[in-house]
């Protein structure tokens, strides 16, 4: 009776124990998770206490074209008082830069400086003789024209800006079409692209343009859109409308041709 009294009472205390042990485990088990739980949401809360800035918003018109001087000149012989001739010196090189009014070329002129020596001297004679005053006013104008014919022999910068071309050589015979020198001012440049008529009515003059240069990787240089044109061209089906952009500032990468790629901002926000 005793042996069975003593059992049941280990029984009941394995049972107890075991029950304690279980339970106390389980509610380590539960403050943890609490916990961990408790601090996750206070994570979330400082996340969400931060704030979050935007960007603006652009709204752009992409379009592709060809950088270009906005002054430049292909200089001939079309704009001087002369026919074609021999190149007898180049007095510039490629890269050079030149100023307005400055010689370029001579062309030969043996023919033109004698047709003007010999009007000088008739001009002079008729003041030392007294001759009448309109025959003294004619021999000046033919000397005058004489000179202007000397002087369109030698090819002058029109403006200042820097060489980019120079078509001859020395000793070569070329026709008052040929051209001689290519020049630009290198000082403003400009791009001429293409818009879809979808969108050529969201550009408007003044609006800002980002640049990018296909040469150049992650480079964006500014400008602004100059001039919508007032006519459409079609092109394979596609109508598009010609647009200008002035650059905001050159940069010494800049070279005429040089393919871009633009952005027009239409809208921001």
């Amino acid at each position: 009776m005793r042996k069975k009294k003593l059992f049941l009472w280990i029984i009941i205390i394995l049972v107890l124990g075991t029950g304690s042990f279980f339970g106390f485990n389980y509610w380590q088990s539960k403050s943890k998770t609490e916990a961990n739980s408790g601090n996750q949401i206070k994570s979330i809360d400082l996340a969400s206490a931060i704030e979050v800035k935007l960007g603006n918003l652009k709204k752009t018109v992409p379009a592709s074209g060809f950088l270009q001087p906005v002054k430049s000149t292909n200089l001939n012989l079309q704009s001087n008082d002369t026919a074609g001739g021999t190149v007898e010196k180049i007095l510039v090189h490629i890269g050079e830069f030149v100023k307005e009014g400055q010689e370029l070329v001579h062309l030969k002129d043996k023919e033109e400086r004698l047709n003007y020596l010999k009007a000088k001297n008739e001009y002079e004679l008729a003041k030392i003789n007294g001759s009448p005053s309109l025959t003294q006013e004619e021999k000046k104008l033919a000397m005058d024209l004489a000179l202007e014919k000397l002087n369109a022999r030698t090819i002058q910068a029109p403006f200042s800006g820097k060489i980019i071309k120079i078509y001859v050589e020395e000793g070569d015979n070329i026709e008052k079409t040929d051209d001689i020198v290519y020049l630009i001012d290198d000082t403003t440049y400009e791009i001429e692209v293409s818009v879809s008529e979808v969108d050529c009515m969201k550009v408007k003059v003044g609006q800002e343009v980002e640049v990018e240069l296909d040469i150049l990787d992650d480079e964006i240089f500014t400008g602004k859109v100059a001039e919508v044109a007032e006519y459409a061209t079609a092109e394979s089906n596609v109508v598009t409308v010609p647009v200008t952009i002035r650059m905001d500032e050159v940069s010494k990468f800049f070279k005429p041709g040089f393919s871009a790629s633009a952005k027009i901002i239409v809208s921001s926000a």
